[in-house]
């Protein structure tokens, strides 16, 4: 690492703390404003723990992946930066796969899971307003 790489670094890990509260309140509110809806499993933050929420990805109850596929692509064209990155199952990538560690069709509820997660934005730059449009635009495409 370069000492200019070096320095960015550094001065980019004094704000740390101030963009993990700023994720933590973003996420706090998505869960908020979106908790309401029977059809997404939101994530949470366990009692005693402390999530990063460097993703904040939900499930939606009962899609396949064409129907979440859509469903992100919809979000796209609202301006919403939806983001699917666990399309493939961790036990089927090459690594486990050729490995022989996992064998496809093994973990039913981890593939059906990849079929259906998609993760919404929540990085320090989003604002509240933001995240309630969000919401709000999130709502209306899955009713």
């Amino acid at each position: 690492m370069t000492e200019v790489c070096a320095a960015i670094g550094y001065a980019q890990l004094k704000k740390l703390p101030s963009f993990l509260e700023r994720r933590r309140r973003n996420a706090e509110i998505a869960t908020e404003k979106l908790g309401m809806s029977g059809k997404l499993i939101l994530p949470k933050e366990p009692e005693g723990r402390k999530h990063s929420w460097y993703l904040y990805t939900a499930r939606l109850r009962g899609v396949n992946a064409a129907k979440r596929n859509k469903i992100v692509d919809r979000l796209w064209t609202k301006n919403i930066e939806a983001a699917v990155y666990y399309s493939t199952p961790v036990h089927s990538t090459p690594l486990y796969r050729d490995g022989n560690v996992a064998k496809r069709g093994r973990l039913p509820e981890t593939e059906k899971a990849s079929r259906q997660v998609f993760s919404l934005p929540v990085h320090p730059r989003v604002s509240e307003s933001d995240i309630e449009y969000v919401a709000e635009t999130l709502r209306k495409t899955i009713a």
